[in-house]
């Protein structure tokens, strides 16, 4: 008999779980996309700023880049998703919005649960805009006349089926390490504090390190030049989605993203994938549990 009403529980819970999830969802998504700032955070911007990277590391389109380097760079995109998130959580706090989420009986977990999952969508949508992006101002303006984008791309699904479906496994899970940490970190930081100027200000320090030692904005050769530089850099959870996508594109052949011979470099921040991988992951879920249990409802705790 217990075991029957324990079981009639758990359906109950898990069918209300999955119905304030779908209203969160439906509700949280209505107002991500009608904001303005979405499209500046997300997708203007950030783009802008990849741009700029790939112009400051190709100078000018003169240095040719290596193919995981290139896709290393789609990677910047998935930062823009902290600062949205952010914003629009502390202002949500400050305002009535989570308070009246909070009253009709939505907990926590169903609440972070449908940001991550809105975050997460959003994010990835910015790495596809901007690959295109980039595709599109590459083909109309290389002063060599190719295209470094699509000759990465073309890179990526050369050799065995195996192979080119381990390539681009590789760069989906890169980027999504990438997007999910980012997340984590905007929810972590504007879910604890109350401040709303603190948490901006902190969230813009934070991804200006971030992006600084995450061996994408800097080459991973350049980075391996400082022992220091590396270990700083374990710190940034984007790193691992980077170096994930370096060794997925390259078919786990370091010398395909390394300028420089192995035997020169001071440190060489992972021996194989498997390091930044679950780093990445173990980082991203420590991230999301940590904010689940210092999320506040409102700006009064």
């Amino acid at each position: 008999m217990s075991l029957k009403i324990n079981k009639k529980s758990f359906k109950q819970n898990y069918f209300e779980f999955n119905t304030f999830l779908a209203k969160n969802l439906r509700l949280l998504f209505a107002s991500v996309f009608k904001n303005l700032r979405t499209y500046i955070y997300v997708y203007i911007v950030p783009i802008v700023f990849m741009l700029g990277v790939y112009m400051f590391q190709s100078f000018g389109g003169a240095n040719k880049l290596l193919p995981p380097l290139i896709m290393g760079l789609l990677l910047i995109p998935g930062f823009g998703i902290a600062i949205l998130l952010n914003t629009l959580i502390s202002e949500w706090k400050a305002s009535i919005f989570l308070k009246r989420i909070h009253v009709i009986g939505t907990s926590k977990s169903q609440f972070l649960l449908a940001i991550w999952i809105i975050g997460y969508v959003i994010g990835m949508s910015a790495i596809l805009f901007g690959a295109i992006v980039m595709l599109t101002i590459n083909a109309i303006y290389s002063p060599s006349g190719t295209n470094d984008f699509l000759e990465a791309f073309s890179f990526l699904s050369y050799g065995s089926f195996g192979e080119a479906f381990s390539a681009w496994a590789g760069f989906f899970l890169g980027a999504s390490i990438v997007v999910l940490a980012s997340i984590g970190i905007a929810t972590l930081i504007a879910g604890a504090l109350k401040s709303i100027s603190l948490t901006q200000s902190l969230i813009i320090i934070i991804l200006i390190f971030t992006v600084f030692f995450s061996d994408l904005f800097l080459s991973p050769s350049t980075m391996a030049g400082s022992k220091i530089t590396v270990i700083i850099s374990y710190f940034v959870p984007q790193k691992y989605g980077a170096w994930t996508t370096f060794y997925a594109t390259s078919d786990g052949n370091i010398n395909y993203f390394l300028s420089k011979p192995v035997s020169v470099l001071i440190t060489v921040s992972f021996n194989n994938i498997y390091g930044p991988i679950f780093g990445g992951l173990g980082y991203c879920t420590g991230l999301f549990v940590t904010s689940l249990f210092l999320f506040n409802w409102n700006n009064r705790g």
